[in-house]
């Protein structure tokens, strides 16, 4: 098969095949195939390619994504007290008295 007959591989089947082939090959057979990879590699991703032979790699992979906020305890507050109307009824109750429902 071509490069493109697996182009439009889902990412489980493209991991599995993956897998599967890598698991088949020797270590000379692997570092030689990534070799000539590697002299194909654009100089601008380089460094991105030898990063995923760094030890960090696998640790900033698998670490869990920090919030890029820093949550409002009162703003929490009220969203749980909204809810807590919501779920007995007070919203919608306070609601049909306001519009006349």
């Amino acid at each position: 098969m071509t490069a493109n007959a697996h182009r439009d591989l889902t990412m489980l089947s493209f991991l599995t095949a993956l897998e599967k082939r890598l698991r088949e090959q020797d270590f000379e057979g692997m570092l030689a195939r990534l070799m000539k990879y590697a002299e194909t590699i654009p100089p601008a991703n380089r460094g991105e390619f030898l990063h995923l032979f760094s030890n960090s790699f696998i640790t900033e992979a698998s670490a869990p994504e920090q919030p890029a906020y820093t949550p409002n305890p009162e703003l929490l507050e009220e969203v749980d007290a909204f809810l807590g109307d919501l779920r007995g009824q007070t919203y919608v109750e306070e609601m049909r008295s306001r519009r006349n429902w």
